[in-house]
């Protein structure tokens, strides 16, 4: 289920008559940094952290990356503005009437009576309204404005205010927020704790010529859970759940996603909000068959690229928004890092007992080992399905070596010993065929057509070692490797694994990252040969060497050695 909320600009771009305790004189200076201190009544380490901060902006040159910043002038903005209001109202009826109406156009108080764990709302330099419902309360959630945590935690606000995610002379504008800010959120999750509605944070700026510079500090302790979600993708981009990609349109609550974490989190709600601004086109060199679009304010985790034509020595990921993305630079893409293995699996069969008993459900107990996760890369590559009782794996007469490995896994997985071989001579093939319903029901979970093979999520999730086998196998079936010198004597080289399923590709793709292996995804179109699209997941460069000790290509080292 999802939740459509239409907005317009009207609902936005407006402007009340606001009344102020206290207003800063423009720029910035030490003295207002004093005044912001001295006003909040802050402890001394506060105040010695804004004044280092404030040396650090002195000393540093304006960023030079993103849009040109030659027409902002620094000295033009009011740095603190505190409204005439009570700080941290726990009613909306303390609120002055003219705020009020303002969080009230914006629909705040209303999301927070359907929809929302707890609610913040700050107006220019001072949160106005804070609250949390009891229930997370009592389980030891803290959700105050950073201004009260200064005084209530400082031990928890001095150990990760600005110094794990985002260190103060990151650049000349962190320095200049870690000097001014004012307000914001303090959020705590215990241990264990999982919030299982949002808690959300608002902020309005009112004054022209006002800067607001509210801090956000989040701490999420072990086995604890929140969601924070900022920004949003356009209709068709691709989610990594596990085991599908979905578009995001069709991303439902429950689903799980793939995180930049390497984990999965369940996603609580869905919005779809009609959208005005700039749109944002990425094109992935690692990946022909999308393009993310996204909205201007979506953030990205990425590398910023050193040099035109070399590699970065230090992969520093970062946060930041597309607008900042150059080509070249490096997307950082998620790793599965979830590992769940296990040493047999039950699986239940549907099957015919006669005309008196007629179907039933039995289990079927089989060893998960590497012979196993062999069998699943040789089903997906050349495996396929004949009338519902016989399974078939075609090789080319050349292929003796592969034909007689199957034979020896499927006698070692599931003690089957009886094989037919039927010989094309057309194509010059063998197909090795076993009837058995049970094997049938078994590796259909792994699709029945070409194009739509793919593996289920407890091989996603399985051991490296498991998971090096399908993919040994997978190549041997469906692989190749590639290379060829150009006119100016360069090695042109790939090694490839080829399918017509798009959902197997992108599998592929993330097994072979999650085996520390990056690879790309090319995808051709064969329509006009009446046939259906090839996917190509490739890997190319130093990864080869890696690639080829898993799918056992011996002589690649030495062709990579003297190139």
């Amino acid at each position: 289920m999802s939740q459509t909320i239409t907005q317009n600009r009207a609902m936005f771009d407006f402007k009340v008559k606001s009344r102020f305790k206290f207003k800063s004189a423009l720029g910035l200076t030490k003295e207002v940094i004093l005044q912001i201190s001295q006003h909040k009544k802050e402890p001394d380490w506060m105040l010695q952290k804004r004044l280092q901060a404030f040396e650090t902006f002195q000393k540093l040159k304006m960023p030079d990356w993103g849009p040109s910043l030659e027409k902002l002038d620094l000295n033009q903005i009011t740095y603190f503005a505190v409204p005439d209001a009570k700080h941290d109202s726990k009613s909306w009826d303390e609120v002055p009437q003219e705020i009020k109406t303002t969080f009230e156009r914006l629909g705040i108080p209303e999301a927070e009576r359907t929809a929302l764990a707890g609610t913040g709302a700050q107006y220019e330099s001072l949160v106005v309204y804070h609250n949390l419902k009891k229930e997370w309360e009592e389980k030891g959630v803290i959700f105050e404005d950073m201004d009260v945590a200064v005084q209530k935690y400082p031990e928890l606000v001095k150990k990760y205010f600005m110094t794990q995610c985002v260190p103060v002379n990151l650049h000349k504008f962190v320095a200049l927020h870690a000097a001014v800010w004012s307000g914001g959120t303090f959020l705590l999750v215990p241990k264990g704790v999982k919030v299982d509605l949002p808690l959300q944070a608002y902020f309005r700026m009112n004054e022209r010529k006002g800067g607001q510079f509210e801090h956000t500090l989040i701490i999420v302790e072990e086995g604890a859970q929140v969601h924070y979600v900022e920004g949003c993708f356009t209709k068709g981009n691709l989610v990594t759940t596990n085991p599908d990609f979905k578009p995001i349109e069709a991303i439902n609550i429950g689903d799980n996603v793939l995180t930049h974490d390497g984990t999965y989190r369940k996603v609580n709600d869905v919005y779809q909000l009609p959208y005005t601004g700039n749109i944002y086109n990425i094109h992935l060199y690692s990946d022909s068959t999308q393009t993310i679009e996204t909205t201007e304010e979506h953030p990205f985790l990425w590398v910023p690229r050193e040099k035109a034509r070399d590699r970065n020595k230090d992969w520093k990921k970062e946060w930041n928004l597309p607008r900042y993305i150059k080509p070249k630079d490096y997307l950082v893409i998620p790793r599965n890092k979830v590992l769940e293995t296990q040493d047999s699996k039950e699986f239940e069969i549907k099957k015919w007992f006669g005309n008196k008993k007629g179907f039933k459900l039995i289990k079927k107990k089989v060893k998960i080992n590497k012979d196993f996760f062999k069998l699943i890369g040789y089903y997906l590559a050349e495996g396929s399905i004949s009338k519902k009782s016989y399974l078939n794996f075609s090789f080319g007469a050349h292929e003796r070596e592969l034909i007689d490995d199957v034979k020896e896994k499927i006698k070692s997985v599931f003690g089957v010993n009886k094989f037919y071989e039927s010989n094309h001579i057309k194509n010059n093939g063998i197909s090795l065929v076993i009837s058995s319903v049970e094997l049938c029901r078994i590796f259909e979970q792994f699709g029945i057509s070409c194009d739509k093979k793919s593996v289920p999520r407890w091989v996603l999730v399985e051991s490296f070692d498991k998971q090096k086998e399908l993919i040994k196998a997978l190549w041997l079936g469906d692989g190749n490797y590639y290379n060829k010198r150009t006119k100016n004597n360069w090695l042109k080289e790939v090694i490839r694994i080829n399918t017509t399923s798009e959902k197997l590709a992108r599998q592929t793709r993330d097994l072979l990252i999650r085996l520390g292996i990056p690879a790309f995804i090319n995808k051709r179109d064969r329509s006009k040969e009446g046939r259906k699209s090839m996917f190509t997941v490739g890997v190319t460069g130093e990864y080869m060497k890696s690639m080829s000790n898993i799918i056992g290509l011996e002589n690649i080292n030495d062709v990579l050695n003297n190139k």
